[in-house]
């Protein structure tokens, strides 16, 4: 935020897309096809995790960097100030559908819920088209931002298909992971940012530009960053 100058909904945004693999999006493309059904873990985990905890608490700073900063003078300390914009950026945060709607998800896996067969049979649906809509997304983004290259993306990309996978390499070679699943997690975060990066950066009318442009440039970066960790993990 400091060093590259960026707004607070901008660092928000840049540390989601430094962070966040599309692994749920592109995973079943790329890790099904190299490792096959043993990649569901990593899949799966990046998704809770991103899902959990990278998304919300990414809404609940843009939510708290769009309200306007009140100092002393306003209603009481600045600390109690921004308290309150905290306080209700969490509020309007869990009201978004892709912070509770992963939440439900989870907690009806947990408490063993079974659905309807055709309820399960239109998710099923939806779900196998979701790389396939994730990649046609990332097509149509060059068409919906004017793609630029400067420092803040070149660092985000940079950040993202590379830096995130040698630190989860050298993580997994520290802790002793086994394998498949220290290949497969560290080939699902050298995968592309996550297509929910530039949703945000709409939605929020920030990062705009840049996210789409990160989007694009991580998932050109695959080319090499891919069959570079495949090859350190053997």
């Amino acid at each position: 935020m400091l060093v590259l100058r960026l707004s607070l909904r901008a660092a928000a945004l840049f540390a989601l897309g430094s962070s966040f693999a599309g692994t749920p999006f592109f995973g079943p493309s790329v890790l099904g096809v190299l490792f096959g059904q043993s990649s569901a873990i990593a899949i799966t985990s990046v998704a809770i995790v991103a899902n959990l905890l990278l998304v919300p608490v990414t809404v609940v700073v843009l939510e708290a960097g769009r309200r306007p900063q009140q100092g002393p003078g306003a209603d009481g300390p600045a600390q109690q100030a921004m308290g309150g914009v905290v306080y209700k950026g969490i509020l309007h945060a869990t009201k978004q559908p892709y912070v509770w709607g992963p939440v439900a998800g989870l907690v009806l896996a947990l408490i063993g819920a079974h659905v309807p067969a055709a309820i399960d049979s239109m998710l099923n649906l939806i779900g196998q088209t979701t790389s396939g809509v994730s990649l046609f997304v990332a097509g149509l983004l060059p068409a919906a931002y004017s793609l630029k290259l400067n420092g803040v993306i070149a660092n985000n990309a940079i950040l993202k298909s590379f830096v995130q996978p040698a630190l989860v390499l050298a993580l997994v070679r520290l802790v002793g992971i086994p394998s498949p699943v220290s290949k497969d997690a560290v080939v699902a975060a050298a995968l592309p940012a996550a297509v929910i990066v530039p949703m945000l950066a709409g939605r929020y009318r920030t990062y705009e530009a840049e996210a789409g442009s990160t989007m694009i440039l991580t998932v050109v970066l695959m080319i090499a960053a891919v069959p570079a960790f495949v090859s350190a993990t053997r």
